[in-house]
């Protein structure tokens, strides 16, 4: 087991110990358990990102072609002011 030290700012320090006493943690134990989370959802937001790089848009428009034209279910609906987000290729 590796050990760091870090400076944390002042108010980051209380809020980070404030809830690890709200969890009945060490201030230690919240901040790996942070870490860890962060390191958790980056790792699989790059996974996402490089599976979405593999899609076909046009075997995905060929295939959306295949699917009725109805409405939405109830809930289903765009949001309003839905803006599509263009997607970005890999290198």
């Amino acid at each position: 087991m590796k050990h760091l030290q870090l400076k944390l700012r002042d108010g980051l320090h209380a809020k980070l110990s404030e809830l690890a006493t709200r969890a009945k943690l060490s201030l230690e134990d919240v901040v790996v358990r942070m870490l860890e989370a962060h390191l958790c959802a980056t790792e699989q937001l790059s996974y996402m990102e490089r599976r979405a790089l593999r899609g076909d848009l046009e075997e995905f428009a060929r295939i959306l072609t295949k699917a009725p034209n109805v409405p939405p279910v109830p809930g289903d609906e765009l949001s309003e002011g839905y803006v599509r987000i263009q997607r970005k290729r890999g290198k």
